[in-house]
């Protein structure tokens, strides 16, 4: 089960976890494939791309 959660950072960002990466809403819009575990490079899923455009919108 995923859970996705929407939030802002509130301060400087950090150092994040291996694995994790910085998205732009563009990049997300444009389905744009991303690196994964297993070397190579896929788009998000389209119901991921949809969470996170709703998210962006909620957080301007």
């Amino acid at each position: 089960i995923d859970m996705i959660y929407f939030c802002r950072p509130t301060g400087p960002t950090g150092p994040i976890n291996d694995g994790w990466r910085w998205v732009s809403r563009q990049s997300l819009a444009d389905g744009l494939a991303m690196p994964n575990d297993s070397g190579g490079s896929v788009p998000p899923p389209e119901d991921v791309r949809l969470l996170a455009s709703r998210a962006f919108e909620l957080i301007d």
